[in-house]
C-alpha cells in the first residue's frame, strides 16, 4: 500500500506511487478549467491576467471582456457588437 503525500494544508492526499510515476514521466495529470476556483486552492483564474493585458494593449477588447463578465448570462454570441469576427478569432 502506498503512502499518501499531502501538498498543502487542507488539500487531499495523493498516492505516493502516482507522484513517483509522474516524476518518471509515466503519467500526466490533466486538470480542467475551474480547478483553481474552489477552496482550498482558490488560485487566481486565467481570465484576470488576460483582461489586464488587454487593458494595456487593446482597450476595445478589454471593454468587451468587462461587458461579458458583468452582464448576466452573457456570452460572446448573445451580446451583439461586443467584438468583431476578427477580434473573436484572435
Amino acid at each position: 500500500m502506498s503512502e499518501e503525500v499531502y501538498l498543502g494544508k487542507g488539500l487531499p492526499g495523493l498516492p505516493e506511487y502516482l507522484l513517483l510515476a509522474r516524476d518518471r514521466g509515466d503519467v500526466l495529470f490533466i486538470v480542467g478549467a475551474g480547478a483553481s476556483y474552489p477552496v482550498p486552492s482558490s488560485l487566481p483564474d486565467f481570465g484576470g491576467p488576460v483582461a489586464d493585458i488587454y487593458r494595456k494593449v487593446d482597450p476595445t477588447v478589454a471593454a468587451a471582456i468587462d461587458t461579458i463578465w458583468t452582464t448576466r448570462k452573457a456570452t460572446w454570441e448573445n451580446v451583439p457588437g461586443t467584438l468583431s469576427d476578427a477580434q473573436r478569432t484572435e
